[in-house]
């Protein structure tokens, strides 16, 4: 690097009354950018001031979280619902006073936080050896009620949570995905990511049944999305393979991995899109997508919830299409009835290259 001076006191005071006092590290990076000379260090610069502005971030929000998760009125409410929940699940919970417990937040720092446990209570057998405090049993490990409260689950906040779980599902595998997230400055283990992942995909599913069971009563603020518009919906069934019982399975001599079983199970694809008056799809409008491994009920329930979330119900027009899968069309009027359409308000069609497949089978008959 270049023996450049420093960087001049009127820059400086520029940068302070737009982010505030610089800090030495802050200080530091910044004359990193000062003495840049060509781009891999002009590269590791920028990389250097980003770095400080996210340990910044993340020092505020351990601060605050420190605190809040001592203020009672945010213990309180949230401990009374827990137990209320536990006791109504056949289980007991009891509040274990102030408890330490490590929280990832989003730019990568761990901190350390004291807050109100509650542990469930074991009920033991006759003879049977008691338990210690706190260990894991069949009632589950315990819960921190200021920690549910805030979505902080498996030891790391939301955004972290959702931003590692949106690598792990655009990536090619897990390292591409630990990758990205390293050139953003999170360092995360492979099974870190892959529980974080977990953690969010179980909570968004969650969410989705919740949602999607609700009939919307009332438009919501902004009106509903297919509200007097031409929807197109179409489903389908695919293929694919799903590890069964990866520990179970002898190790194999060579590799030393275990064996397991894969078999073929069939996915349910839905989207959602509208129709422009020239009949094709309308950019303008999002295209909406989703699936499920349940069964044919399953796939349709979820459609249902979906349509009439976005207003499907109130829409000018809603065609279905797909294969020629029985399962599908013979839910079509079940559909149509429940969005309360009229009958001319619903067409179902086979997709084009379904029908012009037994063309052949005709052209064979003559």
């Amino acid at each position: 690097m270049c023996a450049s001076p420093a960087i001049p006191k009127a820059l400086v005071t520029r940068i302070e009354k737009r982010v505030g006092p610089l800090d030495p590290a802050l200080t530091a990076a910044a004359t990193q950018v000062w003495r840049a000379s060509n781009p891999i260090e002009f590269y590791d610069a920028e990389r250097a001031v980003r770095d400080a502005f996210v340990e910044r971030a993340d020092a505020v929000v351990a601060v605050l979280l420190e605190q809040r998760v001592k203020s009672s009125s945010l213990v309180a409410p949230t401990k009374d619902t827990l137990m209320a929940r536990a006791e109504k699940a056949g289980l007991k919970l009891k509040s274990h006073g102030l408890r330490a417990t490590r929280v990832r937040l989003l730019g990568g720092l761990v901190v350390s936080l004291s807050t109100l446990a509650l542990l469930p209570v074991a009920t033991p057998k006759p003879g049977a050896f008691k338990r210690g405090v706190g260990r894991r049993g069949k009632t589950g490990a315990g819960v921190f009620p200021a920690l549910y409260a805030l979505g902080i689950t498996s030891q790391a906040t939301p955004a972290l949570r959702a931003q590692v779980a949106r690598e792990v599902a655009d990536a090619d595998s897990v390292s591409v995905a630990r990758a990205s997230l390293l050139e953003r400055g999170l360092d995360i283990e492979h099974k870190t990511a892959l529980r974080l992942t977990y953690s969010f995909a179980e909570q968004a599913l969650e969410r989705r049944s919740a949602t999607t069971a609700a009939s919307p009563t009332e438009a919501p603020s902004g009106g509903f999305e297919l509200e007097g518009k031409h929807v197109a919906v179409a489903i389908d069934g695919g293929r694919l393979r799903i590890r069964e019982n990866p520990k179970a399975g002898r190790r194999r001599t060579k590799t030393r991995h275990r064996r397991y079983d894969a078999p073929w199970r069939e996915p349910k694809v839905l989207t959602v899109y509208v129709v422009g008056e020239d009949g094709k799809k309308d950019p303008a409008h999002r295209a909406f997508i989703d699936g499920t491994m349940g069964d044919c009920e399953q796939a349709f329930a979820l459609l249902v919830g979906h349509l009439r979330l976005m207003g499907a119900h109130r829409a000018k027009r809603v065609t279905l299409l797909g294969d020629g899968a029985e399962w599908i069309w013979a839910r079509g009027e079940a559909l149509r009835s429940a969005l309360g359409l009229a009958r001319d308000q619903f067409d179902e069609v086979v997709d084009y290259f379904h029908a012009v497949e037994h063309l052949t089978d005709i052209a064979d008959l003559v």
